[in-house]
């Protein structure tokens, strides 16, 4: 009975603190364009004026819009356009929704982006990220991109490094759930391929796929997500406290796309089980017949033994690299999100074990990369 007391008084302790916490409405004009109003946010603690989770705050929102106050009369510069925002909180954490547009560089940045911020240590917390192939099982997120994605979005492809005169951001596997209702779910290939000046070259591509159809390809937080709760109707800060949950059940599926000796296209999948034991498959892309593959990750390198009919048939090799070695070729690099890189290389060697051939990496996707 005493700890369930406890327990009480710090979630009543919990709630008052956010409930402490209002966002004043800020309006700054822009400094171009006097007729040009934006409101920006600022956070007040009500009962404690020099909150320092607070103050942490205010100090980041002005970073983020690249000033040095929220007084009109101390900013030089302001050159954002029709900023607006709204704002929710939940579980002592503070969302921001922003809108508008900068005026900074020499094109138009239209904004339309959630902030998130730890009232208690006034920290910016980056959205736990559940991307499009954490959703599937092993097997059904190759067999559902080969079935119903890839041929159509390779087409889009087409011309588009010409047109640009340079290589796009993206890939093929670059895809997003753009909203889901009882029947359906709506995919796109991101958006982001090219900077502003060859925004105009950039792929498009997108789908609708029944949910009974995708059903049978997911595993389970990918069936939870579509079909078993309302996932896609909730705000941003209820997505953002879902995924944190979620985040914990992923799966350690790696999927890697990529060349053989620079001719062969393969498709790869593996798991990658806590104590390092691998288990999974890979088939070349022009045949689609499953080649079992079972090895171990071991520090920086994954060893992996391919297997026909209980035969061996070959070996995969791939290492990990915490920095760019000018010795090294094929790499490829990997971002995890905190502006850390990670550069992986490849190889394939025969049963003999007498030829070796390097692999070319076009991508790799994991379940906490997009």
């Amino acid at each position: 009975m005493k700890y369930i007391i406890i327990v009480i008084l710090l979630l009543g302790y919990t709630n008052s603190k956010s409930q402490d916490i209002i966002v004043q409405k800020i309006k700054l004009r822009n400094t171009s364009n006097k007729e040009n109003i934006s409101e920006i946010p600022k956070i007040k603690d009500v009962k404690n004026q020099k909150n320092p989770a607070v103050e942490k705050i205010n100090s980041q929102i002005l970073e983020y819009f690249w000033i040095n106050s929220f007084k009109q009369n101390e900013i030089e510069e302001f050159k954002w356009y029709d900023v607006k925002y709204s704002h929710e909180i939940k579980q002592n954490i503070l969302c921001l929704s922003i809108e508008g547009e900068s005026g900074y560089g020499p094109y138009p940045s239209y904004l339309d982006d959630e902030v998130y911020f730890d009232l208690q240590t006034g920290e910016m917390l980056n959205m736990p990220l559940i991307p499009f192939q954490a959703l599937f099982s092993l097997s059904g997120y190759v067999d559902f991109i080969h079935k119903y994605w890839l041929a159509g979005v390779k087409k889009e492809f087409k011309g588009v490094e010409k047109c640009a005169e340079m290589e796009p951001y993206c890939s093929y596997y670059d895809i997003k759930i753009d909203s889901a209702d009882k029947k359906k779910v709506y995919i796109s290939l991101i958006s982001d391929c090219f900077p502003h000046v060859a925004q105009a070259c950039s792929p498009y591509f997108s789908i609708s796929i029944e949910l009974t159809t995708i059903s049978q390809y997911l595993n389970d937080v990918g069936r939870y997500m579509l079909l078993e709760s309302n996932y896609f109707s909730k705000s941003p800060l209820e997505k953002f406290l879902e995924n944190r949950k979620l985040n914990t059940k992923l799966t350690e599926n790696i999927f890697v796309f990529g060349k053989i000796d620079k001719k062969y296209p393969f498709s790869l999948a593996i798991n990658i089980a806590s104590n390092g034991i691998v288990s999974g498959f890979y088939f070349y892309d022009s045949k689609l017949q499953k080649i079992s593959l079972s090895g171990i990750k071991q520090n920086d390198k994954i060893t992996l033994t391919e297997k026909i009919e209980n035969v061996e048939t070959g070996y995969f090799e791939f290492k990990y690299w915490s920095e760019l070695d000018k010795n090294l070729k094929d790499e490829f690099a990997l971002y995890d999100g905190s502006e850390k890189l990670t550069y992986i290389t490849g190889l394939w060697t025969n049963k003999e074990k007498t030829k070796t051939f390097p692999i070319l990496i076009n991508e790799i996707k994991t379940p906490r990369h997009y």
